[in-house]
């Protein structure tokens, strides 16, 4: 319980404080040193646990592939959101990974899921109640989406992708969890040089000016990195020993913990229709994974 609770501040604070960056700093410059510290901090774990390296076997690489493109965009699409919309509202459209997980657990593999006409009736419910913050009024009173929501769309995809194949994997004892959050942070890392490098090259920016950090950057990176590396271990940890659905009921409560540390940190506020929203969509959450 106390891990689960540890596991869950850790999370949320990691989602603030990615808030704080994506408001403040350039994105690409932030995923690469994102992905760089936490790389490094899996190599330091790999190395004082004397796990060996991972055989890569050419028939599960493409699903290393997948979690090297899926974990990024997840991430690159979370920040774009957090730099327009409230934390709490992203939080709550990105969770809709939950429901995602089921259905591609029932299409790939039926023995895990089985179907429920009350967890579809749930779905339901839960995308009508997120279709709140996905289109918008503009100024002539016409609904019109809201882009930066479909943003945080896109991450919960990214998420369900991501998250099902390292489950998959580790379930599967390819890989330990200490391996995936070493080999699984360090190839997205790779795609980060990809895109931070495409980033340079496309606004004449000088390299020796953009790696430059001030003090605040680089604090900033670190932690990010730091609680994103035991967030993630903890999680592949529990996905060796727990079930997928138990593991993203204790997750659940990050979407309560997110608008508290939200407001106690960045001061961002929430209107009473908002947080009546994100409560009936943590309610509804609940009962499809219970």
């Amino acid at each position: 319980m106390i891990f689960a609770i540890f596991w869950m501040i850790l999370k949320s604070l990691w989602n603030v404080l990615s808030k704080y960056i994506s408001v403040n700093f350039d994105i690409y410059k932030s995923l690469f040193y994102q992905y760089l510290f936490t790389s490094l901090y899996g190599i330091i774990f790999l190395l004082i646990s004397k796990t060996p390296f991972l055989n890569f076997d050419l028939k599960i690489f493409w699903l290393f592939i997948l979690i090297w493109f899926f974990g990024y965009s997840g991430i690159w699409s979370l920040y774009k959101a957090l730099k327009h919309l409230n934390n709490a509202i992203v939080m709550v459209i990105a969770y809709t990974y939950v429901f995602l997980s089921y259905f591609l657990n029932i299409f790939l593999i039926w023995d895990i899921e089985k179907f429920s006409n009350f967890k579809l009736v749930l779905s339901v419910v839960y995308f009508a109640i997120i279709s709140l913050f996905l289109f918008e009024r503009n100024e002539k009173k016409k609904i019109k989406v809201n882009k930066y929501a479909i943003y945080a769309f896109i991450t919960s995809i990214s998420w369900t992708i991501y998250n099902w194949i390292n489950n998959f994997i580790i379930k599967n004892q390819i890989a330990s969890p200490v391996q995936m959050i070493f080999y699984s942070e360090l190839l997205i890392f790779i795609f980060s040089i990809f895109y931070f490098s495409v980033f340079i090259l496309r606004n004449n920016i000088k390299l020796k000016k953009e790696l430059k950090l001030n003090n605040k950057q680089l604090k900033s990176y670190l932690l990010v990195a730091l609680f994103f590396f035991i967030w993630w271990f903890l999680t592949f940890t529990w996905y060796k020993y727990i079930s997928g659905n138990i593991v993203n009921f204790i997750n659940l409560f990050s979407v309560i913990l997110v608008p508290i540390f939200t407001f106690i940190f960045l001061k961002e506020k929430l209107s009473s229709k908002q947080i009546a929203t994100i409560f009936l969509a943590f309610i509804v959450l609940v009962l499809f994974i219970l």
